[in-house]
C-alpha cells in the first residue's frame, strides 16, 4: 500500500518562513523540479547541474523552494546557500535585491552561453568556494 504524503498546513508554512525563511517538506527536498513549462533548456540544465553537484557532495537540495519573497531556484539546506539562476545577465542585480536580505549566502548564476561540454565547468567555476 502506498504511503500517504503529509503536506504542510498554512500555519506550518508560516512557521517555517518565520524560523527558516524557506518552506520545504519531504515532497520538495532532493527532487529535480521545473517551475513552469516556459522554463528554458539553459535554465533547467543549469538547475540540474547544480542539483547534481550538491547532491553528489551529500547536501540536501531544494529546487523551486518557496520563500516569502517568491520562489528561489536552488537552496542548499545544509549550507543555507540560496542560488538564483538568471537567463539574462542584466537580471542579476534584480535577483540579488530580491533575495539578498533573506539569505545569509546568495549566489546568482547566469545561464552559460557555451558548448555543452563546457557547460558544467562554467557553473562549477562560479561555485568553486562551496564545492
Amino acid at each position: 500500500m502506498r504511503r500517504r504524503v503529509r503536506y504542510l498546513t498554512e500555519a506550518g508554512k508560516k512557521r517555517m518562513l518565520r524560523q527558516h525563511g524557506i518552506i520545504y517538506d519531504k515532497t520538495t527536498s532532493n527532487v529535480l523540479r521545473v517551475h513552469n513549462r516556459n522554463e528554458s533548456w539553459g535554465h533547467f540544465l543549469t538547475k540540474a547541474v547544480l542539483y547534481k553537484l550538491f547532491r553528489d557532495k551529500g547536501y540536501t537540495v531544494l529546487l523551486e523552494a518557496e520563500t516569502d519573497n517568491g520562489i528561489i531556484d536552488v537552496f542548499i539546506l545544509d549550507l543555507e546557500l540560496a542560488i538564483e539562476v538568471v537567463s539574462i545577465p542584466s537580471l542579476e542585480k534584480r535577483a540579488q535585491a530580491k533575495y539578498s536580505s533573506k539569505f545569509r549566502d546568495l549566489v546568482v548564476i547566469a545561464v552559460p552561453e557555451c558548448e555543452l561540454d563546457d557547460f558544467c565547468s562554467c557553473i562549477k567555476e562560479q561555485l568553486q568556494i562551496w564545492l
